[in-house]
């Protein structure tokens, strides 16, 4: 190999590096955001990282070697995107309807009400200084 393909090849495997940290990022914010568009980008990012290293990646790189271990990385980041994504779309589908409800009537109790839990009132005893 010479030296400006060595050059290529790092830069390369830098470019994987970025996209498989972004999806291994992103998959898990998404996951607490609660955001299909940002666990689609992470899952986007892992499959072009992915399919990068596939190229990338010598049959002969020995297991510690930095290919094998960020192709290793981007097995892991693509598995975790699909699984944020299915998680993600799930909440979305099983949300949208109280959403559009609460969208239309613009009462957003209902989307308190859709986690199983009914509004409280608080006590009253009759003796509040405000009476």
């Amino acid at each position: 190999m010479t030296e400006e393909q060595l050059q290529q090849r790092m830069q390369q495997l830098r470019s994987c590096q970025t996209l498989t940290t972004i999806a291994l990022i992103g998959a898990p914010v998404s996951l607490l955001v609660g955001g299909v568009a940002l666990s689609t980008a992470a899952l986007v990012c892992a499959i072009v990282a992915f399919v990068r290293m596939r190229r990338l990646v010598d049959p002969d790189d020995v297991p510690g070697s930095v290919g094998r271990t960020l192709y290793v990385q981007s097995v892991v980041a693509l598995v975790a995107s699909c699984v944020a994504l299915g998680f993600n779309a799930v909440a979305f589908v099983f949300m949208f309807d109280a959403l559009l409800e609460a969208m239309q009537s613009g009462d957003a109790s209902a989307l308190f009400d859709s986690f199983g839990s009914a509004p409280q009132e608080a006590p009253s005893s009759g003796k509040s200084i405000w009476d």
